[in-house]
């Protein structure tokens, strides 16, 4: 009696260590993560299913390849249908018994090895390219459109024509039941606004979630229809609907860049120097990369890498005051108007 009372007794000591363990290392909320999609989708976004039950929870706890058994002694609960929509969702992978996330989810320590080097490589860059930028704003005022220099510096440029360069297919990061593509999580969010880019044809939109004032996306696509078919707008309606946009004149005349990237031109000859030099960055520094995220995948570094280095970039930019985050981003009391300095038009015209 006395030995299996020893037993016991070192299974309960087992037992609490591992609650001890836990609680001294709690799985943080998804709330206080920074989470990205590179993706396509059809039913369901993949943020969907980390939003959905504790599917976060598990997915962190299963960071580390664990049997499913070893969930329940760390505190963490789960259904196998769970379990199975995380697999067909292209969230876990099993092997011999044991599942392991593919999401790649960096903690904080990892997160901030990652921002160091993207920052220290988005510093080297600014300084390479500073003249480029500004040639880059002096063609902007040349042509009336500095108010729209933080926009197409984001949304043109970086989120545009260089990433699509850069890019690699979504296919090739993952294709899933209702998702293609990649998701990742940093720990923590950056202290800034984050922005993105909407696109209606040849029209783009930038964007934060916060964006109190903007067309909706009918007016979006019928401003679009009409500038390909008239070179203006031409009905009554969606003038009036537009005008408080900032983005026409009472004529229908289109106030916003009209960016023809088929023409040889200043602003085109630098667009493609500050491409260059981005494209040429991200090939040289993506085997560091790879070893300080833990990596194997290019494609995927690829992906992560690019999008730590344009928020690094554009970070720089406002703090050297070469461009100025336009306060329609940033407030809902800004004026309605103010909505023309985050949309532009591209065409390819011979």
């Amino acid at each position: 009696m006395r030995y299996k009372t020893k037993i016991g007794c070192l299974l309960l000591s087992l037992f609490v260590s591992i609650k001890l363990t836990v609680a001294q290392n709690p799985i943080n909320p998804l709330s206080e993560w920074d989470i990205t999609a590179f993706c396509s989708y059809d039913s369901y976004h993949p943020y969907n299913y980390l939003k959905a039950d504790n599917n976060w929870e598990i997915l962190c706890a299963l960071k580390t390849e664990r049997l499913l058994p070893e969930l329940q002694s760390m505190g963490v609960n789960y259904s196998q249908s769970q379990i199975m929509l995380l697999h067909i969702g292209g969230f876990l992978k099993y092997r011999e018994k044991r599942w392991v996330t593919t999401m790649p989810i960096f903690d904080k320590k990892e997160t901030d090895s990652i921002r160091s080097f993207s920052k220290q490589i988005a510093e080297r860059l600014y300084h390479k390219m500073e003249n480029d930028y500004h040639r880059f704003l002096e063609e902007l005022s040349r042509n009336g459109h500095e108010e729209n220099a933080f926009s197409l510096m984001f949304s043109y440029l970086l989120d545009g024509k260089a990433w699509n360069k850069i890019s690699p297919n979504k296919q090739v990061l993952g294709n899933y039941a209702t998702w293609t593509g990649v998701i990742w999580a940093m720990y923590e969010p950056r202290q800034h606004q984050k922005i993105g880019t909407n696109g209606f044809g040849a029209l783009r939109l930038n964007w934060t979630d916060s964006l109190a004032h903007h067309p909706n996306r009918q007016i979006m696509l019928d401003f679009q229809n009409e500038f390909i078919k008239n070179g203006k707008v031409t009905d009554t309606n969606l003038i009036e609907q537009l005008y408080r946009f900032g983005v026409v004149d009472q004529s229908g005349k289109i106030t916003i860049p009209i960016i023809n990237e088929s023409e040889v031109n200043g602003f085109n000859t630098i667009c493609d120097i500050i491409i260059e030099k981005l494209v040429s960055t991200v090939e040289d520094n993506i085997e560091p990369f790879m070893k300080i995220a833990d990596i194997q995948n290019k494609e995927l570094s690829t992906v992560i890498f690019y999008h730590e280095l344009i928020w690094d970039l554009m970070d720089l930019l406002q703090e050297n005051r070469l461009i100025t985050m336009p306060r329609i981003l940033l407030s809902s009391h800004a004026p309605q108007k103010e909505v023309r300095s985050l949309m532009f038009f591209t065409v390819k015209q011979d």
